[in-house]
C-alpha cells in the first residue's frame, strides 16, 4: 500500500505473480542463480563472469547477445488474471463483500 493510500483512505490493488516452470526448467533457474550468486561475491569471480558468461549460464547469456534471427524468432505471452468489483464499495460496509467481475487480459509478443 502506498502512502498516499494510507493517508486518503483509499483501497490498493492486491497482486500475486506467478511464474509457471516445469521441474526441470525451475532446477536450472535455482542452479543458475545458485552459481551467479556465489560467484558474484568474489571479485575473481565477477572477473570469470564477465569473461565466459555463457559457461556459466548454460548458455542463457553470452557476451555477443542475442543474433538478428534469434530476436525475431522470439515471442512472449503474459496472461493477467484479475477479480474485482463492477461498482465502487461504500464507505459505510465494514466487511467487503465478494468480488463479482472476473476479467483476463492476454498479452502477446511478436512471433505467436
Amino acid at each position: 500500500m502506498f502512502r498516499t493510500n494510507y493517508l486518503n483512505n483509499e483501497s490498493y490493488v492486491k497482486f500475486l505473480g506467478y511464474l509457471k516452470l516445469s521441474f526441470y526448467e525451475a532446477l536450472v533457474h535455482i542452479w543458475i542463480s545458485f552459481v551467479l550468486g556465489f560467484l558474484s561475491y568474489f571479485m575473481l569471480g565477477r572477473s570469470l563472469l564477465e569473461k565466459y558468461p555463457s559457461f556459466f549460464t548454460v548458455g542463457k547469456f553470452t557476451s555477443t547477445g542475442p543474433t538478428r534471427q534469434q530476436v525475431l524468432e522470439t515471442s512472449t505471452k503474459i496472461i493477467f488474471y484479475a477479480k474485482g468489483w463492477k461498482n465502487k464499495a461504500s464507505d459505510s460496509t465494514n466487511k467487503t463483500p465478494e468480488p463479482d467481475k472476473k476479467m483476463k487480459l492476454t498479452i502477446t509478443g511478436p512471433g505467436m
